[in-house]
């Protein structure tokens, strides 16, 4: 402060009394008062241009005019600011010790003051002035760098979670339904054998009821990880102390991995797009991203629950909606496939608190109330572009039961799919002579990779799930018979799965204008009204649940097939078992557009009445695997 008012001015002139007095200047001592309006008077000198100095005290108390300023303060001769009561304690100025190296006016050069041989003093956050007021360098010391704002939140979310750790474990056990149920909800979208990462892995009780081939958790908490190790550390488990969004540390953790979690934690987080990108390195184009987390219409409960102490006291949180977070996961280079909430009743409430949550909670409206979203991403397809072959190998499967009227036809409009292909043909149970055709047609094209498999069980299921055990090709694909979608159209799918545009691509009857006699209208109905279930129920766009063409590359077949007990063998056309895998893998799914097409010989194999009740139990059924959890 310039004019010597408030408390800095009054230290400042408290500190010229001891060089009055060593120099002999009062004969009497002067009062506070009287210092301040000396001070002020040659600060108003300075305002006026500098022409005049301070003035400068008389030997006999006095005041003489002067255009020397006040000799600056040296040594034992300044007090420190900090001791005076009501000076921020920012502001120190510290004491220069004897015999000190003399200092430049600006950066180097002899002190211009009466006694050179001390430093020459500043006010803090100035450098020194000349006759005029003026300034002429920097200061000699600068007060420390605050630090970056990334490591205060990360440093303040360390302590927290140190020193509340008894704490937050014995809240655990407090709330071991609300924790249970979304253990039991994440072991739904995580089969069992994947490499999984958690980063925020806390004592690592989710981590270990993943039960992953190989396990790593990263936690900023040395007591958390130590409790980890202590409680669940194995050869499949491993527990990092250090921030998991931090690349050298993420470098440790090996990878690539299968699953990545962030459960909680993107709320203590500095910079959530950061922290995502540096996952990139330890993603595979299977890798799935999922990030679970609170939501804003909580905030208010939350924040009440800590004031009144039911809820340990957070440290700087950022309430992130999920709208926010999906879009910094496309900044990052990942593409988010499904979104979900859970948990309208955090409380455990015997019967009550399971209805809720499982079955009210989960109902579209409803599910906007609930404490906690999710959210499943996977890598951005074009970052993998360079690993998939732009023409893979493709076995097309088609499952023939009464068709031999479309036989001739169909072989004819087979297209070329490239070295490696193959087009199999599953027949069983016909009752015309299907079987014969299908032989004839393969002698009749000895140049044609055409394949003929005889099915010893019934249904489409059974046949394409033969079909696709003897296939060799990468990609796998299922085409009906009765060229309902046009064989032509079989090229589009294995472009929109090597593009990487989805793992699962269905087929869609209801975008393009049927042929008048392609669908009836209680088929369109129920189709319609399937579509809609299935959507909501795999959390996915489906346009069209009962299109009998899909394709898909084999190594996602075959972890479907490995995880069909989960569903059980339940699916009598082969097009469910696929769907309702693929959403349990948080594979995508993708549909394409196809025109349908008026059957031209024979009837159909599929009963509206029959097969639709089917449907709606087999709905019910993926319905207790997948959304009522």
């Amino acid at each position: 402060m310039r004019g010597g008012g408030g408390a800095l001015g009054d230290a400042a002139l408290v500190s010229d009394l001891p060089l009055a007095a060593s120099r002999g200047l009062h004969a009497r001592p002067r009062s506070l008062a009287t210092l301040r309006r000396e001070r002020h008077q040659g600060a108003h000198g300075r305002r006026l241009g500098g022409r005049f100095g301070p003035r400068a005290p008389h030997a006999r108390g006095g005041m003489a005019p002067s255009r020397v300023p006040s000799a600056p303060l040296h040594g034992a001769e300044r007090v420190r600011l900090s001791r005076l009561p009501g000076l921020p304690a920012a502001v120190v100025v510290a004491s220069a010790p004897a015999g000190a190296t003399p200092a430049s006016p600006g950066r180097g050069g002899p002190c211009p003051g009466p006694r050179a041989g001390h430093a020459c003093p500043r006010r803090v956050g100035e450098g020194s002035r000349d006759m005029s007021g003026s300034s002429v360098g920097a200061p000699e010391r600068r007060r420390a760098r605050a630090p970056a704002p990334t490591d205060r939140i990360r440093d303040e979310v360390r302590h927290f979670f140190d020193e509340n750790h008894e704490g937050i474990e014995r809240a655990r056990r407090a709330r071991r339904y609300f924790y249970g149920y979304l253990t039991r909800v994440i072991q739904a979208r995580v089969p069992p054998g994947q490499r999984v990462l958690d980063i925020g892995c806390g004592s690592g009780h989710l981590l270990a009821a993943l039960g992953p081939s190989a396990g790593v958790g990263i936690d900023l908490s040395s007591r958390a990880v130590a409790t980890a190790r202590a409680a669940h550390g194995s050869t499949a488990l491993r527990f990092i102390e250090g921030d998991g969004t931090d690349p050298e540390t993420l470098a440790t953790a090996g990878g690539p991995f299968d699953i990545v979690m962030m459960f909680n934690v993107v709320t203590h987080l500095s910079d959530a797009q950061q922290a995502f990108e540096n996952l990139q390195p330890l993603c595979h184009s299977r890798t799935r991203v999922l990030v679970y987390s609170y939501s804003r219409v909580w905030q208010p409960v939350l924040r009440t629950a800590e004031l009144l102490g039911w809820k340990l006291r957070q440290p700087a949180e950022s309430w992130l909606p999920p709208e926010e977070i999906a879009q910094m996961l496309a900044l990052a280079d990942f593409e988010v496939l499904r979104r979900e909430r859970h948990v309208v009743c955090p409380m455990h409430i015997p019967l009550l608190a399971d209805f809720l949550n499982r079955y009210v909670g989960r109902l579209p409206l409803v599910d906007a109330f609930s404490l906690m979203f999710g959210i499943v991403a996977r890598p951005a397809p074009h970052l993998f572009a360079a690993t998939r072959s732009p023409h893979p190998s493709t076995s097309v499967v088609i499952p023939c039961r009464n068709e031999a009227g479309h036989v001739p036809s169909l072989v004819a409009r087979l297209p070329e799919l490239g070295a490696g292909s193959e087009f199999i043909f599953v027949e069983g149970n016909s009752t015309d002579d299907t079987e014969a055709a299908l032989r004839r047609a393969i002698a009749e094209n000895p140049g044609r990779p055409l394949r003929f498999l005889k099915q010893t069980g019934r249904g489409k299921g059974d046949a394409v799930r033969l079909g696709f055990s003897a296939a060799k090709g990468e990609v796998l694909l299922i085409l009906d018979a009765d060229m309902g979608v046009a064989p032509e159209d079989v090229p589009k799918f294995v472009r929109a799965l090597v593009a990487g545009k989805g793992e699962l691509i269905n087929g869609s009857r209801m975008v393009y204008p049927m042929e008048g006699r392609a669908m009836r209208f209680l088929n369109i109905l129920g189709n319609k009204f399937f579509a809609f279930l299935f959507t909501w129920l795999l959390g996915q766009q489906v346009r069209d649940t009962l299109c009998g063409t899909k394709a898909l590359y084999r190594r996602d077949y075959e972890t479907i097939a490995a995880n069909r007990a989960f569903f059980g063998d339940f699916d009598p056309f082969g097009d469910f078992d696929l769907l309702f895998g693929a959403a349990r893998l948080n594979l995508g799914i993708v549909d394409v557009a196809v025109r349908y097409h008026a059957r031209q010989h024979g009837v159909t194999n599929i009963s509206r009445f029959r097969h639709g009740w089917l449907l709606l139990q087999m709905s019910a059924f993926a319905a207790r695997k997948l959304k009522f959890l």
